[in-house]
């Protein structure tokens, strides 16, 4: 048994008490989780789209799942099977073990085409800026951003195959 005796520093305030304590559990909580796991909100992209869920960067595990139903983020269903094809509502997830990298952001692309009508050189041009690789474009190609492994002629113009990935390609294209 331990004795306590309590002060107060206003006066003469001098009691004791008698404390006896059980102990039922102990723990100690302390250093990092031993997994992280961060998931988005569900993303509405406005229409049935095929979208490709990434992470950067690249840590851990990336999964996601999608719906043409619109459903909450704690829902058990969709199930987490990292679908293909085109749907409307997309939610993903990353889960990591390595406390020392933290994650920048996840990102939901969709293939894109954009063309713009550009003056160069005292004529106009195409100028294409893609995400895709291949990507098929309506026009002859006479300049691009990274290196091209194959310029093949299709039914509805030109499939330009680049030789290493990016986040997306530029290109010059000629009528």
């Amino acid at each position: 048994m331990r004795t306590y005796s309590w002060h107060s520093t206003g006066g003469s305030l001098n009691d004791q008490y008698d404390v006896t304590v059980k102990v039922s559990s102990l723990a100690t909580v302390s250093g990092a989780p031993s997994s992280v796991t961060v998931t988005t909100p569900v993303v509405d992209m406005g229409a049935a789209a095929k979208v490709t869920p990434s992470r950067y960067p690249s840590i851990g595990t990336l999964e996601w799942r999608a719906s043409n139903s619109p459903f909450s983020p704690g829902d058990s269903s969709p199930a987490w099977s990292s679908p293909t094809g085109e749907y409307r509502y997309w939610q993903a997830r990353v889960t990591w073990t390595d406390s020392t990298r933290l994650l920048e952001r996840i990102e939901f692309a969709t293939p894109f085409l954009a063309l713009e009508f550009v003056m160069l050189r005292n004529r106009f041009i195409w100028e294409a800026h893609t995400n895709q690789n291949p990507v098929t474009v309506p026009f002859r190609p006479i300049a691009w951003s990274h290196r091209v492994s194959s310029i093949q002629q299709v039914a509805v113009g030109y499939q330009v195959t680049f030789a290493e990935q990016a986040d997306e390609y530029w290109l010059l294209l000629q009528e």
